[in-house]
């Protein structure tokens, strides 16, 4: 549970409730398979006396899969997906977004 301010409007706040997890499995010498996932629960309310109250809920569910592969000790190279599902009770609010990432890592 958190309690954030609302990037939206200055007179919101909201609360945060949820639960994610991840498990990440070497498959092969140097391959590593991850998946997570989780849903999340906002709750706003106003933070100014003189608006008028917020009926705004927003239900986030989540899933990310992917590969990392070790190239050597310094270098890794992953590939991943990402989708996110918004539900709000507040119609425009909501949105589905698919992201697909490929990333080079190197360190010394």
């Amino acid at each position: 549970r958190q309690d954030n301010n609302a990037p939206s409007s200055k007179d919101l706040n909201f609360t945060t409730s949820g639960v994610n997890a991840s498990v990440r499995q070497r498959i092969l010498e140097g391959v590593f398979a991850n998946v997570g996932g989780g849903y999340d629960f906002n709750d706003y309310h106003v933070t100014d006396p003189k608006v008028a109250p917020s009926n705004r809920a927003d239900q986030f569910a989540s899933l990310r899969y992917g590969l990392d592969w070790e190239i050597n000790k310094n270098a890794t190279f992953s590939v991943s997906h990402f989708w996110r599902d918004n539900t709000s009770n507040i119609a425009g609010n909501g949105y589905i977004a698919n992201q697909i990432s490929a990333q080079l890592n190197f360190r010394y």
